[in-house]
């Protein structure tokens, strides 16, 4: 078919992972107080059945403000790593761990309630990833690469070995 002849959504059909959100008892949240913790697990449902492993990679927080309809938004997981302006803006840090659940490895985040706009809902953007099992963290500490600069004095540090 072309393009836009008969779009079908398939987005509950073909979509291989479940996302919820859930207090600390895995219970299904529709509403937190504002500090309490919540969950977002994201799991691979059997529609890849050789994946039993999910992970966040991408997660971002967004709120319509009614009054003026703009929409104010923040990152909170990129690249699998939380983003430290929104660690510092929120004060807390949206922990991005593997957890083991009947077998599968579940994407977890874990955050505290807070608002983007007052008395308006939170809605969620994510991204995430399937593994075969268990999805392996990240290193999100660590410095970035050194960069060392063309006009380096190399010469001077180890004698030359000659490869023949």
């Amino acid at each position: 078919r072309r393009m836009g002849e008969n779009p079908v959504d398939v987005t509950a059909a073909m979509n291989p992972l479940t996302v919820k959100v859930v207090d600390s008892n895995e219970r299904p949240l529709q509403q937190v107080q504002r500090n309490d913790a919540f969950y977002i697990l994201a799991e691979s449902n059997g529609k890849f059945p050789d994946t039993t492993g999910a992970r966040i990679r991408y997660l971002e927080a967004y709120s319509l403000d009614r009054q003026t309809n703009e929409v104010k938004t923040i990152k909170l997981i990129e690249d699998e790593c939380p983003i430290e302006a929104a660690v510092s803006l929120l004060g807390f840090t949206p922990s991005n761990v593997p957890f083991e659940l009947n077998g599968k490895w579940l994407g977890r985040v874990e955050m505290k309630g807070f608002f983007l706009v007052d008395g308006e809902p939170l809605l969620i953007d994510y991204r995430a990833k399937l593994c075969r099992s268990k999805c392996y963290e990240k290193s999100c500490n660590s410095p970035p690469p050194l960069t060392i600069p063309k006009t380096a004095p190399f010469k001077d540090l180890i004698t030359p070995i000659e490869v023949v």
